[in-house]
């Protein structure tokens, strides 16, 4: 809905195919992620999204490990946030399930 200036922040950043990394680099998934994504950075697997004000993007959250960068001053950026699920049988990492109150 509403973004600042790329320099400013508040981009997506995401490893697409990250199931896959993440097989290749041994990650467990109880493990802190800051190494692996360390990893990921020196093999130039991470990529940058930037949104403007008005754009729309779908994600498939299960296949592209994500954060949102911090802004580095006082901004603001406004998301709506959709989430769906295509699986019956889906299981959540404890990551995920603390985001959706269990």
């Amino acid at each position: 809905i509403e973004a600042p200036a790329r320099e400013i922040g508040g981009t997506v950043e995401g490893i697409p195919d990250w199931r896959f990394h993440a097989n290749r680099l041994n990650y467990k998934e109880d493990e802190p992620l800051e190494s692996y994504v360390s990893q990921c950075r020196e093999k130039n697997l991470v990529y940058e999204y930037y949104h403007a004000s008005g754009d729309a993007y779908l994600l498939r959250a299960d296949e592209v490990l994500h954060r949102v960068k911090p802004l580095q001053q006082k901004d603001r950026r406004v998301v709506l946030v959709f989430g769906y699920n295509y699986s019956p049988k889906t299981i959540y990492s404890d990551r995920v399930t603390g985001l959706y109150d269990g």
